[in-house]
């Protein structure tokens, strides 16, 4: 960023401009912080998910492995329906 010598004094209207300049720029900070959280708590989310679904078919594997025979498939309309609706 260039900034004016410091003996030249600044107008008015580059002091406001400076001063937006700086402002915008904290938002945009705020912004970037809001959107890493939301990015790590996505991850963890994932994370979960994952492992939910390593739970999940372990179970399927002892049931396929203790009846002798393979799960049957879910229902396409169970399969479509949001995460949240399942649990």
């Amino acid at each position: 960023m260039v900034y004016p010598e410091q003996t030249q004094p600044v107008s008015a209207s580059e002091r406001a401009i400076l001063e937006r300049l700086q402002s915008r720029r904290q938002e945009l900070e705020a912004r970037a912080r809001e959107i890493d959280i939301r990015e790590n708590l996505l991850k963890a989310a994932e994370k979960r998910i994952e492992s939910r679904v390593e739970e999940m078919k372990a179970v399927e594997s002892r049931i396929t492995t203790a009846t002798g025979q393979k799960a049957k498939p879910m229902p396409r309309a169970f399969k479509a329906s949001s995460p949240c609706m399942r649990a």
